[in-house]
């Protein structure tokens, strides 16, 4: 196992122990919406990841960093576990730390993240009762009980699906989900079907 696996296994399972001891639907998704914003970040600014990333600026520099742009937007738990990867210099690994921790954490509690795309239109409406029977049955087909490294939280009985739309001119029509924590797409878009059907044309 190379170090930065190693690094980002350790830290990643580390800061879900810690969160095991006190979860509630709030804190959780709490949780979930502050490491989304803050990777997010994180991978498009590349700025950001130089500078954390950069052995010249010390460690006190870097975590005033944290506290001047995140101190009052981020939880208590997230921004104490970021100053601890300042202090251990482990912050360069804090890409592949952030996306293990939350794919495990998904996984933990039976959640899933599904991209929503649809027509950028102000007249298109979501068919939410195709979307819902299309959820059901693919939730009906693929539930499976997860078990990651002795972490369990009870309080999460159902599945938790966290949406997010994002608008794609191309589609024309209809939606495209993607499960962004199963690697899974189902397409329902007009555009995908014209596509479909000009390949049978000309066959």
């Amino acid at each position: 196992m190379n170090k930065n696996k190693k690094v980002t296994n350790a830290y990643a399972y580390a800061l879900l122990k810690v969160l095991e001891k006190d979860v509630n639907f709030q804190n959780f998704s709490v949780l979930v919406s502050d490491l989304l914003d803050f990777s997010t970040l994180f991978n498009t600014c590349s700025s950001i990841e130089e500078f954390f990333s950069n052995p010249i600026y010390e460690t006190k520099n870097k975590k005033q960093f944290l506290m001047d742009f995140f101190g009052f937007s981020l939880s208590p738990l997230i921004m104490n576990f970021l100053n601890l990867l300042c202090d251990t210099k482990r912050i360069i690994y804090l890409s592949s730390i952030l996306k293990l921790f939350l794919r495990i954490l998904l996984k933990s509690v039976n959640a899933y993240i599904v991209e929503i795309e649809i027509p950028t239109s102000e007249s298109y409406k979501l068919d939410v009762k195709k979307l819902n029977t299309i959820l059901s049955t693919w939730f009906l087909k693929n539930r499976k009980e997860t078990f990651i490294e002795s972490i369990n939280f009870p309080c999460f009985k159902e599945p938790i699906v966290i949406f997010t739309i994002k608008e794609i001119p191309q589609l024309l029509g209809g939606f495209k989900l993607n499960f962004i924590t199963e690697s899974k797409v189902i397409d329902f878009s007009i555009s995908t079907k014209i596509q479909q059907i000009t390949k049978v044309l000309q066959y």
